[in-house]
């Protein structure tokens, strides 16, 4: 993939390794950053817009500490009370070491989920893996929830230690997202914009 713009969080090979890992049919085509912290601050709705707005697969990473993490999400996210997603989507570490996870046999639909109108009923955030992700909509305390999924093979996103204290609740230094495509689809967006 090319890579026209630089990350925060991760060296190009990086982003081309775990996408390369993956089962998404655009890894050949640009990678274009949609959203970053450290440039757009933290707003869920900022967030929210520039994903919904991506017809394509988008790679979500976020930094806590010494420990960097991510999602791919291998379909466009869509606003809805339902989960979707399909068996591409993969859960990432990138550092201390680098790893990657993948949907367990039987589990390759509904690892995505993005509410934001929510409800007493209805969890609202965006959320990856049956918890393994949660994003919340008040993402202006910079914190996600992390956990252990059912749903993904084992990998410790953040140590354990972490996922017991507070909740699973933890810090977060930076977060961003990456969008896959080619050529055309960045043009789509950009004219959507």
């Amino acid at each position: 993939p090319t890579i026209p713009a630089a990350s925060g969080l991760l060296a190009p090979a990086s982003v081309r390794a775990c996408l390369l890992l993956s089962d998404v049919r655009t890894y050949g085509g640009l990678l274009r950053p949609l959203y970053a912290s450290s440039k757009d601050g933290w707003s869920f709705q900022r967030l929210c817009r520039e994903i919904l707005g991506w017809a394509g697969p988008t790679l979500l990473v976020a930094r806590a500490g010494a420990r960097t993490f991510g999602v791919l999400a291998d379909e466009a996210w869509r606003d809805d009370r339902k989960p979707f997603g399909a068996g591409g989507c993969r859960l990432y570490t990138f550092a201390p070491a680098f790893a990657v996870a993948r949907p367990r046999a039987g589990q390759s639909q509904d690892l995505l989920y993005l509410n934001t109108k929510g409800s007493a009923s209805v969890p609202k955030g965006l959320i990856i893996g049956d918890g393994a992700v949660h994003v919340p909509t008040e993402l202006g305390d910079a914190r996600i929830k992390v956990g252990r999924s059912l749903a993904f093979e084992s990998l410790a996103l953040v140590d354990d230690a972490t996922v017991r204290r507070d909740g699973g609740w933890v810090d977060v230094d930076e977060l961003e997202v990456w969008a896959a495509g080619d050529a055309g689809a960045l043009v789509l967006k950009i004219i959507s914009s």
